[in-house]
């Protein structure tokens, strides 16, 4: 009935309204007076709640007083709400760091491309006529040549290598093992381990 419908009408939408507004948002459907003595029964009743602002009336919804949160209540909501906006800022650091750090991988130079140019070095020293032939000894000025080259790609190689792991070990810590080589096989990175290389060993061991 008409009485149904206004108080339905009030409790959904939980907004004031004078008679008037009632009329008009429920299309006149029910009459203007009728709205009114009806809005002033449901105060009567306590269904509603009403109040005079000068010559006009406003209705609005009972609001329950459990659904108002407690002064403890705020306290704890604004608690978490603090603890929240430090959480997200945590994160959100940890996702910067990542992402320099995944910047940082990317521009350096892959493991295979220090493996090749080692290969290089092995492959000049088996190709020099002097050391294939035997017509002359390796000088000691010939060796700290070769070994000054060396060592600075094995330096290269250390720090290079050193950079990855530490960028690596921080980007996986919550990767699965199946995720961790999806993102290296997609990024294009070898690890010495994948391509059977043994940093602490002489490369040019064996060779003179």
């Amino acid at each position: 009935d008409a009485r149904e419908t206004i108080l339905k009408y009030m409790i959904a939408q939980n907004r004031p309204y004078n008679s008037t507004d009632v009329f008009t948002n429920l299309h006149s459907k029910i009459g203007k007076t009728l709205v009114g003595k009806i809005l002033d029964k449901l105060v009567e009743e306590k269904e509603i709640t009403g109040k005079a602002f000068g010559k006009t009336m406003v209705y609005f919804a009972n609001q329950d007083a459990s659904d108002v949160p407690s002064t403890e209540e705020m306290r704890e909501m604004d608690l978490q709400i603090a603890s929240l906006k430090e959480e997200a800022a945590t994160l959100k650091a940890e996702n910067s760091a990542k992402e320099k750090a995944l910047t940082s991988l990317l521009n350096t130079a892959k493991t295979a491309d220090l493996q090749a140019q080692l290969d290089q070095l092995n492959a000049e020293v088996r190709t020099t006529p002097s050391l294939r032939s035997g017509t002359r000894k390796l000088t000691v000025e010939d060796k700290n040549r070769a070994d000054k080259k060396l060592d600075a790609n094995r330096k290269e190689w250390r720090v290079r290598r050193k950079y990855f792991k530490d960028a690596w070990n921080m980007m996986n810590e919550s990767m699965t093992r199946q995720q961790a080589n999806d993102i290296l096989e997609e990024i294009g990175i070898e690890t010495d381990e994948m391509v059977g290389v043994d940093f602490d060993k002489d490369p040019l061991d064996g060779l003179m």
